[in-house]
């Protein structure tokens, strides 16, 4: 009776040093779950974060292409009017060209026509000459020397004038000619400046235009690559909801584990105190021995047979608890491996929940 007495009163030690320890348990569970919980929230603001970063760069990378494809259309509009403008330019010079040629042929040919005109004022003057000079020697015996000495003159004269007339005409003619070649030597040299000029401007909007082309490449291999880490990013942040997911199952199961853990130790509790209530009502004090009747003593063995009974019924109560608890040990400790390679980042603000039923064990 005295052993039994010993070992009820040392239950509630026991008892007071596992619900210590589920209350600890409890704490550290519930801090490791804020921890995880205020993780979960920053790494889900900072992909927040960094895909809005990567959007604007994307939006400000394609405002740029935008920008550059516009600057590419207006240079290549630029060069078309350049071109246009060369071309009109080159084809007036052109036109210059052909009607200044034209007019010099003309030229030539009206100094032609002149030339042959005074061959053939030469060839009728020679012919008069000639006409005259026989004419004189068949009046040469009628006339005397005085008419023939005027009319040598009279021809020396016409002569002169037209052999003056020709030496004009002859001078005009290559002046002509060398102002036409003068102009034709400029208007095709202004011609190569031109063509020269329309020649580097081409290669310069060429050049232009092919590292536009480049930049262009470099943009949209930036876009492609910054596709792919926003992909990426996108199956990270998918992979991190599905662990946050687990997670928030994990840690419900646990609550839930720990419900019922709770609800366990309140139950057995409950027993321990009912069996120690029925111990302390069946248990008498030790000095004292009355006299007791056959009644009586039947009533006393039945009583120790039923306090046997119930030490039998505590030893399982006890089994049973040890059993829970070291199911629950088990479940700790798995949970600590499992959230031991987490990262903590919390202050602990725990407070201990309110147990249905509190007691004071003392010894």
């Amino acid at each position: 009776m005295a052993r039994d007495f010993s070992s009820s009163s040392s239950d509630p030690r026991q008892w007071g040093k596992i619900f210590n320890a589920m209350v600890q348990m409890l704490r550290s569970q519930q801090l490791k779950l804020e921890i995880l919980s205020k993780e979960c929230r920053v790494l889900l603001g900072r992909l927040r974060f960094q895909h809005d970063r990567w959007k604007s760069d994307v939006s400000s990378l394609e405002d740029q292409l935008s920008l550059m494809d516009a600057a590419l259309k207006e240079a290549e509009l630029g060069h078309n009017v350049q071109e246009a403008k060369f071309n009109l330019v080159v084809g007036m010079k052109k036109r210059e060209a052909f009607y200044y040629r034209t007019k010099s042929e003309c030229a030539e040919a009206d100094m032609d026509d002149i030339l042959q005109c005074f061959d053939l004022v030469t060839h009728k003057s020679s012919e008069q000459k000639d006409k005259q000079e026989e004419n004189i020697e068949v009046k040469g015996m009628q006339n005397d020397g005085d008419l023939k000495s005027a009319g040598i003159n009279k021809e020396e004269k016409r002569s002169k004038v037209l052999e003056r007339e020709i030496k004009k005409l002859n001078h005009n003619h290559e002046n002509n000619v060398s102002r036409k070649n003068a102009e034709i030597s400029a208007l095709l040299a202004e011609r190569d400046f031109v063509w020269n000029q329309f020649k580097k401007m081409e290669s310069d909007y060429t050049n232009l235009l092919k590292s536009k082309n480049i930049e262009v490449e470099l943009a949209k291999d930036n876009i492609q690559k910054l596709e792919v880490l926003m992909e990426n990013l996108q199956s990270s942040v998918k992979e991190k909801d599905e662990l946050i997911t687990t997670l928030r199952a994990d840690r419900d199961k646990i609550e839930m584990d720990m419900r019922k853990c709770t609800e366990e130790t309140s139950r057995l509790l409950k027993e321990l105190e009912l069996l120690k209530s029925s111990r302390n009502a069946s248990v008498t004090p030790v000095g004292s021995h009355p006299k007791v009747k056959s009644g009586e003593r039947k009533f006393k063995v039945e009583s120790n047979r039923g306090s046997r009974s119930h030490n039998l019924k505590d030893s399982d109560l006890r089994n049973k608890t040890d059993m829970g608890l070291r199911r629950c040990s088990k479940r700790n400790r798995s949970e600590n491996t499992y959230m031991s390679s987490s990262p903590m980042l919390f202050s602990s603000t725990f407070k201990v929940p309110k147990l249905r039923s509190s007691y004071a064990f003392t010894g």
